[in-house]
């Protein structure tokens, strides 16, 4: 199964554990969901002292202050949200075949827990459960995607901000660019006319464009030899959009990998678009 598929095929619904999640930090939570989460969890989130989430290329090293509360202040709904995943997996005996990916330390009450996740099962390494674990679903694994990014927020991508004036299209490594002028659009490289009319609907589809995931590139297909690339260009010559394709709607931008739902259509009717004869 392709990560992809792996990472977003559960994006449309939410699973029962991201609905008690999001319970647990609403002032409405009933009482005898917060006692049920108590009864069947690997340990109790309240007695955690400290987390450690370990990337291949960064480490996140968090504590409670004398109060019990997480720093930094600002991580500490994503924290709780993570810890109760964590202790909410249905653990059975396994060995993980898989090499480790992510580690998870945490201080239980002054006992040492550590836990291994190797792309698609998680694995209690260290500590009272050690040697049990669970194939993940598919929304747990994308909390593990996100890698070194897991605190930070999805960006924002807004491709209508202002007025995009050239499209640079790369094609198997081939580069042709779409230039505005007073005449329409033409492909400056086979100067050839472009259809007016489709860049506009082209474009109109093109800002509907939202990120649902962010994911860790390290664990994701590197950008092939052979660039497929697109990147938009705006009249204030300040704002730039740039996405190497990955694989279907998964695209590298900057530092990070996004889930962009419909980006692979969008590329390949533009693509059809400047190769049209």
């Amino acid at each position: 199964m392709g990560l992809f598929i792996r990472i977003v095929i559960m994006v449309a619904a939410l699973s029962g554990i991201i609905y008690v999640i999001r319970e647990l930090n609403t002032k409405g939570i009933q009482k005898e969901a917060f006692y049920l989460q108590e009864e069947t969890a690997a340990f109790s989130t309240s007695s955690v002292r400290k987390f450690e989430w370990r990337t291949q290329n960064k480490i996140s090293s968090l504590e409670k202050n004398p109060a019990g509360q997480w720093i930094p202040f600002d991580r500490q709904k994503k924290i709780q949200e993570v810890l109760f995943m964590l202790s909410a997996f249905n653990l059975s005996d396994m060995e993980q075949k898989g090499a480790t990916q992510i580690s998870v330390v945490l201080d239980v009450a002054g006992e040492e827990w550590a836990g291994s996740w190797d792309g698609m099962t998680f694995l209690w390494v260290k500590g009272p459960l050690k040697g049990k674990g669970a194939i993940l679903t598919d929304s747990s694994n994308r909390v593990f995607f996100r890698g070194r990014f897991l605190f930070d927020a999805d960006p924002d991508i807004h491709l209508c901000s202002t007025r995009v004036n050239k499209i640079r299209l790369t094609l198997e490594s081939q580069e042709y660019v779409i230039d505005q002028d007073l005449r329409g659009w033409s492909i400056h490289r086979l100067k050839k006319p472009m259809d007016a009319i489709f860049i506009e609907k082209w474009l109109i589809q093109a800002c509907k464009l939202k990120v649902t995931t962010t994911i860790d590139p390290a664990y994701t297909l590197g950008v092939s030899e052979r660039v497929n690339r697109m990147t938009l260009f705006y009249i204030d010559n300040k704002t730039q959009y740039d996405f190497f394709n990955l694989e279907q709607d998964l695209v590298m931008a900057n530092d990070r990998a996004l889930v962009l739902p419909g980006y692979r259509k969008l590329f390949d009717e533009l693509k059809n678009e400047v190769l049209k004869k």
